[in-house]
């Protein structure tokens, strides 16, 4: 054999064995990526627990679900999502149908509630001006929950949206029915008709609820509050802002009318360390139902109430939220009026409209007219 004979073949098998190494390592490579593909699964942003409804047309294709998915913000990466139905056979098992998701389901949580289609829904409403102890109650009634121990207990439940950051409970509800930590949530559970899976838990409906007011209140309420701040030459935190919104809620007809107003003597009555005195507040501290008639032993009753604004120990505005309050009473809070007034009554002729003043005199008159209209004395 001649040399150059042997040089050819000596270079022939190099190249061979480079192929071969080549090939294993394709191999290795594809395992790989098949395995990793296959067993991905993680949440895309496990701190967001906001659901979003995400509807899937007939005859979407996996791919444009994939799309859609990322479109929304429920997962990172559409390629992902469409690799791993591949392998796992799902492609033609994704139903059309309105789901509920969140950033903090898993892909495989994704992947598995979109194979059931539509489920049945169960419609229900809660009304403006209502506290947790009443949501509680109404739930149960309606059938959406066994009973209100169990909405209860999955108010202290973690929630993951920007206004319950770093807020801690520091006292349980007036009726002592819900711990420090539940009532936290007082004044965020949005007030609106919702359509829920039949069987849904306390905790999704929660979640259902603080995701209304994420969408009500936006995040860049957040800019609102510091030019209010700045306005005022405060420091209201946005949990200051919704006690505020939910005594407008109480107070007024029409937050968007007259919420400005009784905003400006709410800041006014605050800058002079005076007593808000506002009879709501006495009514959520002594476990009362708004609209009833505040006699002043009730007053008396709730002066060590950390939630009444006549107290004589507790000065500002009530230690939390005294109910859900709606985005009119919120705007309200975040946007008073330019005004010097320091009290306000309901006019006394029907219209339900409200009186602002800054003279206590005419407040006087204005409230002993109104006592007359009511009441005839």
């Amino acid at each position: 054999m001649s040399r150059t004979t042997k040089k050819h073949r000596r270079t022939a098998l190099i190249v061979l064995l480079v192929l071969l190494i080549i090939i294993v390592a394709a191999g290795g490579t594809g395992l790989y990526l098949y395995n990793y593909y296959k067993n991905y699964d993680e949440a895309y942003m496990p701190e967001i627990t906001q659901t979003v409804s995400f509807s899937i047309a007939n005859g979407s294709s996996t791919g444009a679900i994939a799309n859609k998915l990322e479109e929304f913000g429920l997962i990172e990466n559409a390629g992902i999502f469409k690799i791993k139905s591949r392998i796992l056979g799902l492609d033609s098992k994704y139903q059309a149908g309105t789901y509920d998701l969140s950033p903090a389901m898993t892909m495989s949580q994704i992947m598995e509630e979109i194979q059931h289609g539509t489920k049945e829904t169960v419609r229900f409403t809660v009304q403006e001006g209502l506290n947790l102890v009443q949501v509680g109650e109404k739930l149960a009634k309606d059938g959406l929950i066994d009973k209100p121990e169990t909405f209860y207990k999955a108010l202290e439940d973690e929630y993951g949206y920007w206004f319950l950051e770093g807020l801690e409970g520091e006292y349980e509800d007036p009726t002592g029915k819900i711990s420090a930590k539940g009532n936290r949530l007082e004044g965020f559970l949005y007030p609106n008709t919702y359509d829920v899976y039949k069987g849904a838990s306390a905790h999704e409906i929660i979640n259902k609820m603080l995701g209304q007011f994420a969408k009500m209140v936006p995040e860049n309420s957040r800019d609102r509050l510091a030019a209010l701040n700045k306005k005022l030459g405060t420091s209201y935190t946005m949990h200051d802002i919704v006690v505020a919104a939910s005594i407008i809620e109480m107070e007024t007809y029409n937050a968007s009318k007259d919420g400005p107003g009784v905003a400006s003597v709410i800041y006014n009555r605050l800058a002079k360390k005076m007593n808000l005195q506002s009879d709501v507040t006495v009514l959520y501290a002594l476990g009362k139902t708004g609209g009833a008639r505040v006699l002043n032993k009730d007053l008396e009753d709730s002066y060590s109430s950390p939630y009444s604004t006549y107290g004589k120990t507790f000065k500002g505005l009530p230690a939390g939220p005294i109910c859900s309050p709606t985005a009119a009473s919120v705007n309200a809070a975040l946007a008073p009026v330019e005004s010097n007034y320091l009290y306000f009554c309901v006019a006394a002729d029907g219209s339900n409209r409200l009186l602002f003043t800054a003279d206590y005199n005419q407040h006087l008159k204005n409230a002993e007219a109104w006592r007359k209209y009511m009441y005839g004395k």
